[in-house]
């Protein structure tokens, strides 16, 4: 094989600039020992073009503009899958949330409390007859703490709830 030349595979790694054993892999993967000309030409058709200067086309001065534009998009590709990734760690960190989610559970809370206090004068309506209206307000002052109160506690949880309930769209 390379031994047919004169040209051993140490020899034949040094003028392609990589190692002996890496000489052995690309021969295994059917690049020619024969010449290095033989395989460069291999190198330039099966390499990926990060691979080897033969691949990004030919010396270093030729391959640069296609090399760099590689490697700047390998990295905005790797700039993206980083930012996803961070994402995904905050959503699951409860850190981030998605917006029509807390859109949708503020307009149920929303929807529960205009609920609550506009049924307020129905509950109140018998119990203020015949109070003056000092006492009239402070019933009615109470009962609208306590909604407020019940809209105030409302946790995580119950806010799911109404959510899976279909409280909101």
């Amino acid at each position: 094989m390379a031994a047919d030349q004169g040209l051993t595979m140490t020899q034949l790694g040094e003028a392609l600039g990589i190692s002996k054993a890496q000489v052995s892999r690309l021969a295994d993967r059917g690049m020619p020992t024969t010449s290095v000309e033989a395989a460069r030409a291999w190198r330039a058709k099966n390499l990926h073009p990060s691979w080897s200067e033969e691949a990004r086309g030919g010396t270093a001065g030729e391959g640069d503009a296609g090399s760099s534009d590689y490697w700047r998009s390998r990295a905005r590709k790797e700039a993206a899958q980083a930012e996803r990734e961070e994402i995904a760690l905050a959503r699951d960190k409860a850190a981030l949330v998605e917006v029509d989610r807390v859109h949708r559970a503020l307009y149920a809370a929303h929807r529960m409390l205009r609920d609550q206090l506009l049924s307020v004068p129905n509950r109140l309506a018998a119990q203020v007859v015949g109070l003056t209206p000092a006492a009239a307000a402070d019933l009615m002052r109470a009962e609208i703490r306590r909604c407020l109160e019940g809209i105030s506690q409302l946790s995580d949880e119950a806010l799911t709830r109404l959510l899976d309930e279909g409280g909101a769209k």
